[in-house]
């Protein structure tokens, strides 16, 4: 039996795979990338290539050379502007508020990874990473605590993690910064191994529940 999503993806990857080395050369593009495309405002349900630029300007502002078709391989393009993408200037093992992707992190009672992306349904905000690190390879419990940085970098259960900027700040200190060892309500983690034919995904989310 085929993998449904796999034969959905599949030409939108491939397509995505030979386009990269010529739009990654085109000015303003910073990454390029698969994913819904977006009419708008609004996510519409059409899988695209997905290129992202430091800054998008009108067709008849852009070069000849630089623009990018609408189509690739009978797929469709999506130009989105990020911004441009940086490195995290600070080391993975910081505890740092807003926690942000690609720092340490895991489940109180799991192995430490890192944060792979903040995600959002409606009104709900995520992290996402792996099964093993924030759902304990499928034993963790509703309301475990996540912790940031992760327990094998000093983590603590007062380290709570509040994943989305904007949501919450932590109280400043003495010189002003963030307390990176105030409490936070634990998020709850919801884990579970994610099986289609002939292949097993580790992911997990954890919520965010603001106090």
């Amino acid at each position: 039996m085929s993998d449904p999503l796999e034969a959905l993806l599949g030409p939108i990857f491939q397509a995505r795979r030979q386009a990269s080395p010529d739009f990654l050369t085109r000015a303003n593009v910073v990454a390029c990338g698969v994913g819904y495309k977006i009419k708008g405002t609004e996510q519409t349900t059409t899988p695209s290539v997905v290129v992202s630029v430091s800054r998008k300007l009108p067709p008849d502002q852009v070069h000849p050379d630089a623009l990018i078709p609408k189509m690739i391989q009978n797929v469709p393009t999506d130009v989105v502007e990020t911004g441009e993408i940086v490195g995290l200037d600070v080391s993975r093992t910081t505890a740092l508020r807003p926690a942000r992707p690609g720092v340490s992190i895991s489940n109180i009672n799991g192995a430490t990874g890192t944060i792979g992306c903040i995600v959002k349904r409606g009104d709900q905000v995520f992290i996402l990473s792996n099964n093993h690190v924030l759902g304990v390879l499928n034993g963790a419990n509703p309301g475990d605590a996540v912790v940031q940085p992760g327990t094998a970098d000093g983590g603590q259960r007062r380290r709570a993690v509040n994943p989305a900027p904007g949501l919450r700040r932590d109280p400043p200190d003495a010189a002003g910064q963030p307390d990176a060892a105030a409490d936070h309500r634990p998020a709850t983690a919801t884990s579970r191994f994610v099986r289609q034919p002939g292949r097993l995904r580790d992911c997990c989310a954890a919520e965010h529940r603001p106090a």
